[in-house]
């Protein structure tokens, strides 16, 4: 019953933390062309190698408005995001609505970090990471701790086309929790941790496939002194009911 306890409060506490950044299209009329003008986004480009970033009414993976990132057909990046001032250290999650029209060509990019990648166009390099994932051919992939710029390693999921998940992803440091449909995968403790996460970015590189995204949040976790005082104040009332029972 204890361990019970410390692992719902935990999960708790993690999803209750309010949203630093969140967008969720609702105000956009369906084809509306995204951009940093009629979104939360600081930053939102579609390359020289074609595809769009648009809003679709009605959405099929959530209620209301959702976004279709449309990737590129020859080698360029399109894609959105915060380059800076989200203003979190190691504390952060990561959470969207995805699904994919073709996962068979097919590589989605995103993580947290800051520095001149989330500012700039290129393709993430890896030194700038609090964590970095990537969905390559239907593979669920991170970028792990080793060498100067890390290597994309399976993070042990496939995605099937025209599935809508919720993905999420918790870093705490040198730890990062991986959650698919609130599942967790298991616990990654290698990934790169280099920077704080302080900007996000989701763009699409290849394959020219359609990705409808939705519900995009970014949220500080709290802090493991105030997930042990919800986890003391949890015990004290078990330890009260069992107390009362006994008598």
């Amino acid at each position: 019953i204890i361990a019970v306890l410390l692992t719902s409060l935990m999960f708790a506490s993690i999803s209750e933390a309010a949203p630093i950044f969140y967008e969720d299209f609702e105000d956009l009329a369906n084809a509306t062309t995204i951009t940093t003008s009629n979104t939360d986004f600081g930053y939102v480009r579609v390359g020289t190698g074609g595809g769009s970033i648009t809003a679709l009414a009605p959405s099929t993976v959530s209620t209301g408005v959702s976004m279709v990132l449309v990737g590129p057909t020859s080698t360029s990046l399109n894609g959105v995001g915060e380059p800076s001032g989200l203003g979190l250290t190691d504390q952060a999650q990561l959470s969207f609505l995805l699904k994919i029209s073709d996962v068979s060509a097919q590589t989605l990019v995103f993580g947290m970090g800051s520095g001149t990648m989330f500012t700039g166009n290129s393709t993430f390099t890896g030194a700038q990471f609090q964590f970095g994932l990537q969905i390559l051919n239907g593979a669920l992939q991170y970028r792990d701790n080793s060498g100067t710029g890390g290597a994309w390693v399976n993070a042990g999921f496939n995605f099937s086309a025209n599935t809508t998940y919720d993905i999420s992803a918790t870093s705490d440091g040198p730890n990062l929790q991986i959650a698919i449909d609130g599942n967790p995968l298991t616990l990654i403790t290698n990934s790169r941790n280099s920077a704080p996460a302080d900007a996000f970015r989701i763009y699409a590189v290849s394959g020219a496939v359609n990705y409808e995204i939705d519900n995009i949040s970014v949220s500080a976790i709290p802090e493991p002194s105030t997930i042990a005082l919800g986890t003391l104040a949890g015990l004290g009332f078990l330890g009260y009911r069992l107390r009362r029972k006994q008598s």
